[in-house]
């Protein structure tokens, strides 16, 4: 196929995905410079299984993987074009749809399907309800999509987030500074944290007090996969043959996580192997499927326009200078 159809692309490529044979691509290979949200982490290991199995080749592509510092920066990325695609939160790329509508890039795979953003305070903080975060301080990185969501969070529950001190914490040393007493709570993926925690010896479920989004009202989707729209419009079967070699690795992965597992610890061998292990079966469990997905199926979630459109709604009320 030689031409990626506009329905295709906002479908993320669903008629694509359903194909039984892959067809190996000629001619010279095209370098897809990818972004992850943020370090490297065993749920990212399906791109490594696909680079390593020669997925991605096989479409003609090249995948060179940097890590991130937050999943709404991303979008900033590959709309700047120093990224043609990255795994990013698609709120903050509706952000940047409505105020650059030809510059943002465009989603083209779903993964997140439950939202996953969380606060968390230590089990011995006063912070007891969503109210009590007032007069304390939350850490994130610059670009953390779960701190976009403050606002509506607090405009939903009757707290007041400018009685909130925001905290820069970079993506790699975010729970140091928590744990150290720097700041009072964290916001960030329930997934992240709870495995980064983990990794510094504690116990997430006995040490901390978690407050997940979606049990106070907020349940929008959040990252997939986002390719610029230059590679779309100067290359749209590169944008299927980087849908396909995903999908082709993320179902291998669902079904067995080994071979992703052995395939990241080989290009990032400090890895934690058992925690990003549990990691990577419990993001799939928790956030990446849900009745939308045992439905449609994961890679076709973008196909519920209702849900979609509801949650569309809800962004543009964080984010009230877009237009309505």
């Amino acid at each position: 196929m030689s031409k990626l159809s506009r329905r295709q692309v906002l479908l993320g490529g669903a008629s694509l995905l359903a194909a039984p044979t892959i067809v190996k691509a000629q001619g010279a290979m095209t370098t897809i410079r990818f972004s992850l949200d943020v370090q490297v982490q065993g749920l990212h290991s399906f791109y490594y299984l696909a680079r390593e199995k020669g997925y991605f080749r096989d479409e003609g592509i090249e995948l060179v993987i940097d890590q991130g510092d937050g999943s709404a920066a991303v979008t900033s990325r590959v709309t700047s074009g120093a990224y043609d695609a990255g795994f990013g939160d698609i709120n903050a790329m509706i952000e940047m749809a409505s105020k650059r509508p030809d510059e943002a890039p465009q989603m083209v795979y779903q993964y997140y399907n439950r939202c996953p953003f969380t606060l968390i305070v230590k089990a011995s903080s006063p912070i007891k309800t969503l109210k009590d975060f007032e007069g304390h301080s939350i850490g994130a990185p610059v670009g953390s999509a779960s701190a976009r969501f403050i606002p509506l969070l607090g405009r939903m529950n009757g707290l007041d987030p400018t009685k909130i001190t925001m905290t820069n914490a970079t993506s790699k040393l975010k729970e140091q500074i928590f744990m150290q007493g720097q700041v009072d709570s964290l916001v960030s993926y329930d997934v992240d944290l709870y495995f980064n925690l983990a990794i510094l010896g504690q116990e997430p479920d006995r040490d901390f007090r978690w407050f997940p989004f979606r049990d106070f009202g907020i349940n929008v989707y959040a990252n997939g996969i986002m390719v610029s729209k230059k590679l779309i419009k100067e290359k749209p079967e590169k944008v299927a043959g980087l849908v396909r070699a995903i999908n082709r690795a993320t179902r291998e992965t669902a079904a067995d996580v080994k071979p992703a597992m052995a395939a990241i610890m080989k290009s990032e061998p400090l890895l934690n192997e058992k925690i990003e292990t549990q990691r990577l079966a419990w993001v799939f469990k928790n956030d990446f499927t849900s009745a939308e997905t045992d439905e449609i199926g994961l890679e076709m979630s973008m196909t519920s326009v209702s849900r979609n459109r509801l949650r569309y709604w809800l962004t543009l009320m964080v984010f009230p200078e877009s237009p309505r």
